[in-house]
């Protein structure tokens, strides 16, 4: 509670509310550095080495079946400050230019039918600041009264022990003795809508349940938003072939790379894979981005509304697609939640609200959408798809000034976490 007072408290000083008068601070008050003396400077060291000695313990813990015990979330509250505010619009000329602005775009909304028309001006209106602060609310959010016994039975099998998976929406792996995989189906509304299975990375001595569930769901598309290895640290396991021609079996499924290559839409690579089981063989399309960074978000929303289209133009019909990144909650979250609140406004006309959106979405896949930088881009590229979906539609002034100050705040963003990486 005190944490997201404090959250809520910098972030209305940002906004420009009156800042407390500073104390002089007492010596018990004083940091660690104006503090310490060279001697207990000196057994940091030892702290260090301890620390490394973990890492190779937890490292140990996993092949030895032992519960995980690194964690997803403190790395991820770490990266997402609140307090880093562009510069906006003072709100009086933004009332004049909402005003102007719905006047021009309602007809055009009305002409074409697409209810997004004034879901979006609203949100830019408000502007990024408020979206974020809108954020602080949400960061922690989840449904009531949920059930993880699956979750909770199988510790070795999750990745990171904070986060759960649900047992309402969790995808359960038919005929075996053990039926577990931290994966979660999300379906947006309507019937022509489509459906997406969210997992975390597979690890080590998870592939062969991965491989059970694409071959179970028939999936022909594979969504993969992370690196194996980011600053030093595993993200995924090497769970697929990667050049043409080589072919791995995980446990009775056979995998192998017909053709890899780039998809020509940012950084992405494309790979046809051929899954041979003991009754069917699938193709499948491996597409994997591995320039978007844990925890925060892209610049610019066009690449990844293409990956969305391009994942959907290789779906078979009726079929999910699997989208992972590390934890299969941040990155991979907000991807699908992109696609579930285009198609959520077309169900309702437009009506409800993106914290609304966003937590129905939780609802099926906990976590979803983990952090602040995420949170603003899923606005960013429902704004961007609208526009690109209706090329008639013209920018206004408060179009431009949310998609320049999304820019901004990324940019300090980055600038933060790059002196904190030095530090």
């Amino acid at each position: 509670m005190a944490k997201k007072q404090n959250e809520v408290s910098q972030y209305l000083t940002d906004m420009g509310a009156p800042k407390t008068p500073k104390r002089r601070r007492n010596s018990s008050q004083l940091t660690r550095d104006e503090t310490e003396s060279p001697a207990s400077k000196s057994k940091n060291y030892d702290t260090k080495e301890k620390e490394t000695a973990k890492k190779k313990d937890k490292k140990k813990n996993k092949k030895s079946g032992k519960k995980p015990t690194r964690t997803y979330l403190d790395n991820a509250n770490n990266d997402d400050p609140t307090d880093m505010d562009p510069a906006e619009t003072p709100k009086e000329d933004k009332k004049k230019e909402f005003t102007s602005a719905m006047s021009e775009a309602q007809p055009s909304a009305y002409v074409m039918g697409d209810p997004r028309v004034t879901f979006v001006m609203a949100f830019a209106k408000n502007g990024v600041r408020k979206v974020m602060h809108e954020f602080v609310t949400l960061r922690t959010y989840q449904p009531k009264n949920i059930s993880l016994k699956a979750f909770e039975k199988n510790a070795t099998k999750n990745r990171y022990a904070d986060v759960s998976c649900l047992d309402a929406s969790r995808v359960v792996l038919k005929g075996q003795e053990e039926d577990y995989i931290h994966a979660n189906r999300v379906c947006p509304p309507g019937s022509k809508a489509q459906n997406y299975i969210c997992t975390q990375g597979p690890m080590t001595d998870t592939c062969d349940d991965f491989w059970l569930m694409v071959q179970q769901e028939k999936a022909s598309v594979i969504v993969m938003l992370c690196d194996f290895v980011e600053e030093e640290t595993e993200k995924c396991a090497y769970y697929y072939p990667m050049k043409e021609g080589e072919s791995q079996t995980y446990n009775n499924i056979k995998v192998k790379c017909e053709k890899t290559g780039p998809a020509d839409i940012g950084a992405a690579v494309l790979s046809q894979l051929e899954l041979e089981g003991p009754s069917e063989t699938l193709s499948i399309t491996h597409i994997r981005l591995s320039d978007w960074q844990d925890h925060t978000a892209p610049t610019d929303a066009i690449p990844i509304i293409k990956l969305i289209k391009l994942a959907k133009k290789k779906c078979a019909s009726g079929k999910p697609i699997i989208v992972h990144c590390s934890a299969g909650i941040g990155r991979t979250g907000t991807f699908v939640a992109i696609d579930y609140v285009n198609e959520k406004l077309k169900a309702t006309d437009g009506k409800g609200t993106m914290l609304e959106f966003v937590k129905e979405i939780r609802k099926q896949r906990l976590l979803s959408v983990q952090s602040a930088p995420q949170y603003v881009f899923l606005h960013l590229a429902v704004m961007i798809s609208m526009f690109q979906d209706n090329p008639q539609l013209e920018k206004t002034p408060l179009h431009n000034q949310f998609i320049q100050d999304y820019a901004k705040y990324l940019k300090k963003l980055k600038a933060k976490l790059e002196k904190k990486k030095k530090t």
